[in-house]
This record gives structure tokens, sequence and C-alpha cells, in this order.
């Protein structure tokens, strides 16, 4: 009865592999073909010929037919839009032999745990069995949780996904471990069914989690699209304001002009004064050219005023800058972005409030430096602000940057936080 448990283990450790490679190759690359029903048969017979090659117990002929049975299918029913053939098979036999590896971390930690514990079986194929059952475990948690973030860009996780992962992986091992404990009595199938079960719930679980991180992903997306949509309803509301403004302004120009000259005829003095009154209602409606680029002269304007409220001194250098080879929207969702994060930044500072913008054109690049004074340093990992302290605002700002073929850093200096872009004008 132990040989068909240990067959079992070999079964099903065969489609933990064979499914995890094919969630490579579906998330890494782009089937050649579109008949779905073509890889599901492509996946039994891989198990097949695996499980066949592995009854004969050769470490050497079952590497082998796995390595071919990888090399074949990624050449012949995969392809890429920037990789080629021989790199995606490379690829591919790369990411089996770290597969390979992360089984044998597997078998030496469930054996060390058995045997500090001292609960080692005595069948030797009931101790392959569940060497093998942990070893899958092991190679599905790593999947899920470190390797796939590689190169799967629609994934957005959580906290609570990580801590249901870690959850349950220590319910699989502690199930595995009962299970090598109670080893001695003869339930041989009810052992089977529970390493079976143990595995397949892993199985379950990673494939669930798929549509979790795209509906993650998806989410944030949607919140980002909302964010680019109320910076825009902002930009609309200063210059319906103005508009407005300027119109009551206009509507009633005869008069202020009748008003003046009646005065002047009375009061020269007090002429004077009505005259500066109107100036004071004016000045702010006259529109301030900061840069070329109207929408960033607006923006910059608005911020301007902004920071005037808040008490924050606003510097520019930004009268060299050229902008109109980007989006308008993308104009607004960066810059506007980049002083709403400084500004607030700095409207927390006790003493000096500070928010610096400067632009500079380098050949066929843009240059961005934003700077705000900060009371405390803000946490940074490889030039980029820690992923707990991101919001939709930073997110926005790094896809902007990403879709000129830009580059982002950020470091503390002085007790000011310093960011520093650089965007690709040849988009």
């Amino acid at each position: 009865m132990y040989k068909i448990m240990l067959w079992f283990s070999s079964f099903v450790s065969c489609i933990v592999v064979v499914f995890v490679m094919f969630r490579f190759w579906d998330e890494k690359y782009e089937r050649r073909y579109r008949n779905r029903y073509l890889y599901a048969v492509l996946a039994a017979v891989y198990v097949v010929i695996v499980m066949s090659v592995n009854t004969l117990m050769n470490p050497l002929l079952n590497l082998s037919a796995n390595m071919a049975m990888i090399g074949g299918i990624s050449f012949r029913f995969y392809e890429g839009k920037i990789s080629g053939n021989v790199m995606r098979i490379f690829e591919s036999g790369a990411f089996f032999t770290i597969l390979s590896l992360t089984e044998a971390v597997g078998v030496y930690l469930i054996d060390f745990l058995m045997e500090a514990l001292e609960i080692t079986p005595g069948n030797a194929e009931l101790l392959k069995s569940i060497e093998y059952t942990f070893s899958k475990m092991v190679m599905l948690f790593l999947y899920q949780v470190l390797f796939m973030k590689l190169w799967r860009k629609r994934m957005v996780r959580t906290p609570s996904q990580y801590l249901l992962y870690i959850a349950m992986f220590f319910y699989g091992m502690v199930n595995i471990l009962v299970t090598a404990s109670v080893s001695g009595e003869e339930h041989p199938a009810l052992l089977t069914v529970v390493m079976g079960s143990i595995v397949f719930s892993n199985m379950f679980l990673l494939y669930f989690m798929k549509f979790q991180d795209e509906r993650n992903f998806y989410k944030r997306q949607n919140d980002m699209m909302q964010q680019q949509e109320r910076l825009r309803l902002v930009n609309y509301e200063i210059q319906k304001d103005t508009y407005v403004k300027a119109l009551s302004i206009l509507h009633d120009v005869k008069k202020h002009i009748s008003v003046i000259e009646a005065l002047y005829e009375e009061n020269r003095e007090e002429a004077l004064d009505y005259t500066r009154q109107i100036d004071d209602m004016l000045r702010p409606l006259m529109p301030v050219k900061y840069v070329d680029n109207p929408i960033l002269s607006c923006l910059l304007a608005d911020k301007s005023r902004t920071a005037d409220q808040r008490q924050i001194l606003f510097r520019l250098d930004v009268s060299a800058a050229d902008v109109d080879f980007m989006e308008s929207i993308d104009i607004t969702t960066l810059f506007g972005n980049l002083l709403d994060n400084a500004m607030e930044a700095a409207g927390e500072c006790g003493a000096e409030r500070y928010v610096g913008l400067f632009l500079k054109r380098c050949s066929e690049m843009l240059f961005i430096r934003v700077e705000n004074s900060a009371d405390k340093a803000v946490p940074i990992r490889n030039g980029m602000i820690a992923e707990h302290r991101k919001g939709i605002g930073l997110l926005n700002i790094e896809r902007c940057v990403d879709s000129y073929g830009g580059t982002m850093h950020y470091r503390n200096e002085k007790n000011r936080l310093i960011c520093e872009i650089w965007l690709n004008i040849e988009k």
C-alpha cells in the first residue's frame, strides 16, 4: 500500500511541476495557438511522460525528460514579443532549475524538522512520499510569493494576502508533520488522501489568488484614473473661477469708467484711489507666463496661490524648460501630483516651509527637480519611496515617468526631500 502512496505522491509532484511551468509560460509569453484544449492535452501528455520516467527512479533520466519537454513546449507552442526562441528555451530551463533547487530546500527542511521532532517514518516509501509532498508545497509557496513578482506586471498584493499565504504554508506544514507522526499506524490510504489534499489545496489557493491579484491591479488602475480626472476637474474649476471673475468685472466696466470720470471731475485723489481698487481686482486675473506651455503655466499659477495661502516659500526656475512634447493630461498628472505631494509635506513642517521646482532641458532629455522641506527623513529604498508610503498620486507619477522612458530618484538631504526626474523628449 505504501508503494501506491509513493506512486500517487510522484503523480501529484508531476502535476505541480507541470502546473507551475504552464503558469510561468502563460504569464511571461504568449500562446502561439488559440485552441485552449490543445494546451490542456499538452499538459496531460507532459504529466504522463514525466510520470513514466519517474517510475524508473533515475534522477539524470528524469532531469533529461523534463528539459526535453520544457525545451520543446517553449520552442513550439509559445512565442515572445522580445525574447527569441533560444532565449525562451534558456529562460524556461533556468526557471525549472530554480524550481528543482526549491524542491531540494523543501526536502532538506522537512527532513530536518522530522529529525528534530523525532518523528521520522521508518518506512522509506512513506518518507519519500512526505518529502515529495512538502517539497512541492515549498515550490508553490515560493513561486506565488516570490518568483511571480519578477515578471508579472498585472499584480498588486495586499498585506492580508501575504498573511494568507504564510498561514496556508504553516497549516500545510503542520499537517504533514502530523502525518509523519502517525505513520507507524496502518493507514496509508488515509495518509495518501491527506497529503494529496494539502498539495491540491495549495494549488487552488494559488489559482484563486491569481484573480485576486488582477482585481487589485485593476482597482488600482481605476483609482489612478479617477485621481487623474479629479486633477482635471480642479484645473477646470480654477479656469472657471477666473473666467467668472473676469466676466463680472467686464460686465461692470462701463459703470466703473463712469464712476472714475465723475470722481475725477469732483476729486482727483478719490479717482486715483478708485482706480487702485480696480487694479487690485484685476491683478489676480492677469495671466502669469511661467513657461510657454499654457497648461503648465496655469497649473503653476494655481500652486503659487496655494503656497501663498499656506505660507509656503515657493521657488520656481522653469523659464528655460519646454514641455510641449508631453500630453496635456500627463502635464497635469505629473506636475500636479509632484507639487501637491511637496506642498502637503512642507505644510506639515513646524519651521521652514519650502517647495522648489526646477526644469531644465539637457540635449534630448528634460530634467525635473522638486524639493520640499521635511521635518524627518522619508523612508527610501533604492532611490524610491518605500511601498507602504506610496499613494495613488505617487503611482500616477511613476506611470507618467515610465511612459516617457524616464527615470526617477528620491533622496533625503539636510531636512529636505528631493525628487529628480529625467524624461525622454523623443518619447
